[in-house]
């Protein structure tokens, strides 16, 4: 479980506990429960930890040119 420290249209970095093999899975609404992102790295120490995500958009319109 993580909050949003920055967002743009392209990408989330997620201020949360990074666990090994994240990449390319979901990130989540905790109000609703809908994918907002796809995890693609990570970085941080055991003080602070952040995961980069891709947003939605971007993996919406990839799939439109991949048509």
């Amino acid at each position: 479980l993580g909050r949003v420290a920055d967002a743009t249209e392209n990408r989330l970095l997620i201020d949360s506990k990074v666990v090994r093999g994240m990449s390319g899975g979901g990130v989540y609404s905790a109000e609703r429960g809908l994918l907002v992102g796809i995890c693609v790295s990570a970085w941080g120490d055991k003080g602070q930890q952040f995961m980069v995500a891709i947003s939605l958009k971007v993996i919406k319109d990839f799939l439109k040119e991949v048509k």
